[in-house]
């Protein structure tokens, strides 16, 4: 499976920007946004990408889960909630939390759900999601 990591200044703007203008439609979700300035530091998010990397690779070879895409794109970044997806194959994965492993396959398995029953509520699929990631990692 491929990861293709994307990040930068301007995605950081945008995705604080986004959480600014729907803050109402987060307000139960643990939201992480600048104190003051964002920052963005190319070295920082680098170091994460390799070990998001070797962490994942040495994970996903213990599950074998041949549903998933083959390749994904994830958008690294420090704001905003731990996770989310977008159709088709984006996975936005914040770089602050440690068990990222378990996020990346959470937003996976949505975007393999998403095509099948996108019609159920967010908090139906979220019981869905993480039932499924439970018994997936129990294997």
């Amino acid at each position: 499976m491929k990861l293709n990591f994307i990040y930068s200044i301007e995605y950081e703007k945008e995705r604080v920007n986004y959480y600014i203008k729907n803050k109402k439609k987060y307000r139960n979700y643990n939201i992480l946004m600048p104190e003051n300035d964002i920052i963005f530091n190319i070295n920082e998010y680098k170091k994460r990408e390799k070990e998001i990397k070797k962490d994942f690779n040495y994970k996903i070879k213990k599950i074998k889960l041949s549903f998933l895409l083959k390749e994904y794109n994830i958008i690294l970044t420090k704001y905003g909630t731990g996770g989310s997806y977008r159709l088709p194959n984006t996975i936005i994965l914040n770089l602050v939390y440690k068990n990222t492993f378990k996020i990346i396959l959470h937003e996976m398995l949505h975007l393999w759900l998403e095509k099948r029953i996108g019609t159920l509520d967010s908090s139906e699929k979220e019981l869905i999601i993480d039932s499924l990631c439970t018994y997936i990692l129990k294997k």
